[in-house]
């Protein structure tokens, strides 16, 4: 197995270099698309994540099954505003690679700030999503609290936005 995921890593790091060589004028898109079922490891992906943040190349990965080291896979492809895709048993794969592709084609933005009601205990914001993604944030607080909540973000063909969101009750 480890023969498997050192040839895997090989292969990646070269399909990498070799698209950082191409003319970046000429490709509309610079994408690299990872489906594996494996542990990726740490080793080598600083060198990675460095070509493909100066190339402009982007790393979509899908992970397939409960083995994958899903951390690893995220922090490639958070590095150079890619994405993942985790596929469990019973999931379907087709929608999830389907889904990556309307990825590579969306516009991506920056989450610049959440403006919660009071200050949270906690709170987990994403830093990124891409057009037509689900945005989960998520915050404890001591106390009920009252009030909107409004998430702000930067999108490179719409600018700043900000997006209320009032809380209603049933």
């Amino acid at each position: 197995a480890s023969g498997h995921r050192a040839f895997a890593k090989l292969f990646l790091e070269a399909a990498a270099d070799d698209l950082a060589k191409t003319d970046s004028r000429k490709e509309r898109s610079r994408v690299i698309f990872l489906i594996t079922d494996g542990e990726v490891t740490e080793t080598r992906l600083e060198h990675l994540k460095q070509v493909c943040t100066q190339s402009g190349i982007r790393i979509f990965c899908v992970g397939v099954g409960g083995a994958v080291a899903e951390d690893t896979l995220r922090a490639v492809s958070d590095a150079t505003s890619g994405a993942v895709e985790i596929v469990y048993q019973n999931d379907s794969m087709a929608n999830r690679i389907i889904g990556h592709f309307r990825r590579v084609r969306a516009p991506m933005a920056t989450i610049t700030g959440v403006d919660w009601p009071a200050k949270p205990t906690w709170s987990h914001v994403p830093k990124a999503f891409h057009s037509g993604d689900t945005i989960r944030c998520f915050a404890r607080f001591d106390r009920p609290i009252e009030g909107d909540v409004t998430v702000r973000w930067s999108a490179a063909q719409r600018g700043q936005v900000a997006l209320p969101i009032t809380r209603t009750r049933g």
